[in-house]
């Protein structure tokens, strides 16, 4: 008959190998380590930065809002508090730990504020820009998640907090050389990225004067002894639309240039570009005026004109 088995006891030393193993089980506090903690940190930052950029654009952005809508303090608070905190219990519910929802708290409150003085600091320009600026204003995030993440998590080294702190420092230094720097260059990007045909009518005396982004393209002055001359380059879903005088779109109508009363409307680089002399103007418009292409660059650096009175 087979004897029963004793109980492990730690005077036989297996009592301390069966606590060694129920130790070793995971858990889902155990599971929170502090590089675990730190990387859902940093990776829910890049959520949140994500949302942020993409909101800080889509603020600049002409084709998003018609006309320059700028940004204000309470708006970026909001990119990053709400965002925070609207992410923050799902990533915590996810990794089982009230520490990171801690984590999220921390940066949502503490670093909206913050975030919210760098912009406001930084951005001085009416520009949308381009994947740069995205990418800047996600690390800069991101690396405030990630503070937050190394001051919350369990057992953490001053290097590693040190750490988080430099890479901060260095995020926000290139956030702000970017945006002091890079307006001219990112309006240079907004127009060259208009989705209109970037070209002008070669009219003697006549020189731009300035521009204005629309719902449906680019506006552009241009001034001259007979007064102004107003250009309006077309995007592809306008061009389509627009009329020229007549009950049917230009786009449906043979040819490639069309003149209705002072109206000149020309069809080139599969967009249109509608010319005609402002109310006042003593210049007349040939239907076969030159167009000449006209760099982004040209364009971007023109004075920005009032909004039309109708708007």
């Amino acid at each position: 008959m087979e004897q029963p088995k004793e109980p492990a006891t730690a005077a036989d030393g297996r009592g301390d190998d069966l606590t060694a193993s129920v130790e070793a089980q995971p858990s889902s506090q155990q599971a929170a380590t502090p590089r675990a903690h730190l990387a859902w940190s940093a990776g829910t930052g890049i959520a949140v930065g994500a949302i942020v950029a993409g909101a800080l654009q889509h603020a600049y952005s002409p084709q998003a809002a018609g006309y320059l809508l700028n940004s204000n303090l309470l708006q970026s608070v909001a990119w990053v508090g709400c965002g925070g905190l609207v992410v923050a219990p799902v990533v915590a519910a996810v990794a089982k730990s009230a520490r990171l929802l801690a984590a999220m708290l921390l940066a949502a409150v503490i670093g909206g504020p913050a975030l919210t003085a760098l912009l406001a600091a930084t951005v001085n320009g009416d520009a949308a820009g381009g994947p740069d600026r995205f990418a800047a204003w996600t690390f800069v995030v991101a690396a405030v998640y990630a503070l937050a993440g190394a001051l919350t998590s369990p057992r953490t080294g001053r290097i590693t907090i040190a750490s988080a702190v430099v890479v901060l420092l260095l995020t926000t230094t290139l956030v702000t050389v970017l945006e002091r720097g890079s307006q001219q260059r990112w309006r240079t990007w907004d127009v060259a990225n208009y989705d209109v045909t970037l070209a002008l009518p070669d009219i003697p005396g006549y020189a731009p004067s300035g521009m204005r982004y629309g719902v449906q393209g680019l506006h552009i002055d241009m001034s001259g002894p007979g007064g102004i001359v107003s250009v309006e380059l077309l995007d592809s879903k306008a061009s389509k639309i627009r009329f020229c005088g007549l009950q049917t779109p230009c786009w449906n109508r043979p040819g490639d240039r069309w003149s209705d009363a002072r109206l000149v409307t020309r069809r080139l680089g599969g967009r249109l570009i509608q010319i005609a002399p402002a109310e006042g103007a003593t210049i007349e418009i040939s239907i076969d005026v030159p167009i000449h292409p006209v760099a982004a660059k040209t364009v971007a650096q023109l004075p920005t004109l009032p909004p039309p009175d109708n708007d």
